[in-house]
């Protein structure tokens, strides 16, 4: 309840601020198929899939000028996240509440070459400064950048896939972390289909700021000597320190009042 009254009040302000000399106010509803897909800085941890999602929500857009204002939004999207791809296995959701807790538990529970989906749901609440072309016929172009997106992963989901391991719908959001701000631009078109409203095409990118994930443990395999070495199961833990970070490309299709 709590959060709805946030996306509210957000929503609302606007409106609010929309007195205070503002040429024009208008507000909409959006519909944006998206792909995301994850990077990484970690050599051994990489991008394997992307996620085809969808974003639904309203906006807000208030002109200080004919050309010059700002956009506000706010929406929910789903099957966001992507798929990762790790040469070296271990415990790697330690604190998420997996169906079988064999997988995250011990120094391995995951083998070398595990695969792990990430499929999030998240609110949104971007605010972003736009600038518009003059009207040629039916027809505006915008550019809509810098845009500042505080996300808010509501859902955590993952598959995980790997040697003798299949899951599907784990809870991971232990291992997810929760606030994933990031910034973005957008490029599009604004049609005329009367006096106050318009169709709006956009095509936007986002990119998170912020590590996804919490850092688990890989697992190498040792000699006595401390040396890697595929003769035995002695094993030598090291923290995951790799900064993963979402990426978000964006087709926005939407009506404006």
């Amino acid at each position: 309840m709590r959060t709805k009254g946030y996306l509210v009040l957000f929503f609302l302000l606007p409106s609010l601020l929309a007195t205070a000399q503002m040429q024009d106010f208008r507000m909409g509803i959006q519909m944006s198929p998206n792909f995301s897909w994850l990077s990484s800085t970690d050599r051994l941890i990489s991008p394997n899939g992307a996620n085809l999602g969808i974003q639904f929500g309203l906006q807000s857009e208030m002109y200080f000028t004919d050309q010059i204002g700002i956009g506000i939004g706010a929406s929910i999207s789903f099957n966001q996240g992507g798929r990762l791809y790790h040469e070296i296995g271990g415990n790697l959701l330690p604190n998420s509440e997996l169906t079988n807790k064999a997988y995250n538990t011990g120094i391995k529970p995951l083998p070398d070459g595990t695969n792990i989906r990430y499929k999030l749901q998240a609110i949104h609440l971007p605010v972003g400064l736009k600038l518009r072309t003059a009207e040629y016929g039916y027809l505006r172009y915008f550019l809509e950048a810098p845009i500042i997106d505080p996300m808010i992963i509501s859902k955590s989901h993952g598959s995980i896939s790997g040697v003798n391991v299949d899951l599907e719908g784990e809870n991971i959001r232990k291992d997810v972390t929760k606030l994933q701000p990031s910034i973005g631009i957008g490029l599009g078109a604004e049609y005329s289909i009367s006096v106050h409203n318009a169709l709006i095409f956009g095509v936007y990118f986002h990119k998170s700021i912020l590590d996804l994930t919490k850092n688990g443990k890989k697992a190498f395999l040792v000699n006595d000597n401390g040396t890697p070495s595929t003769a035995d199961d002695v094993y030598r833990q090291e923290t995951e320190d790799a900064k993963i970070r979402m990426n978000r490309l964006q087709f926005r299709l939407g009506i404006l009042f």
